[in-house]
Order: structure tokens, then sequence, then C-alpha cells
């Protein structure tokens, strides 16, 4: 991407770095919360909170995991 403003493409290139960054960060941190939920907060979570802790769990052992979108199914497929 080329402007007549260098200083405008750094910054550019600069804001959607930091974007890149703070989002894994966040993304990062919830797992980690996720993880460390316990039986009294599973009982608590919505199917795709529990969907999304065990996808936590089962990537901090190894596997590749990859949520399918929520479709309002029920878990029927």
């Amino acid at each position: 991407m080329l402007t007549a403003e260098p200083l405008l493409t750094l910054g550019i290139i600069v804001f959607f770095g930091g974007s890149l960054i703070f989002a894994l960060i966040v993304n990062t941190l919830g797992e980690g919360k996720l993880k460390k939920s316990g039986i009294l907060e599973v009982d608590k979570m919505s199917g795709r909170k529990f969907e999304e802790y065990l996808q936590a769990l089962l990537k901090a052992i190894g596997y590749y995991v990859q949520l399918t979108p929520a479709s309002g199914d029920y878990g029927r497929t």
C-alpha cells in the first residue's frame, strides 16, 4: 500500500499490527480463564461457552480444535 504520505502508511501498519496483537492477548487471557474453570463454573456455562471451554482444554494438551459456527440447532446435526 503506497500513499503520498509515508507517515500515514506507517500509522496504518502500526494501528492494524497493534490491533492484532491486542486481539491475540485478549484471546490468550480468555483461554487461560476458561482452562481454570471448575465444575461450578461449567454448570453455569451456556452451550457455546462450554464448547469454548473444551476447545481451550484440548488445545492445551496439543489437539487441533476448530469450533463450528453456532447454528442454533441445539447440538443436532
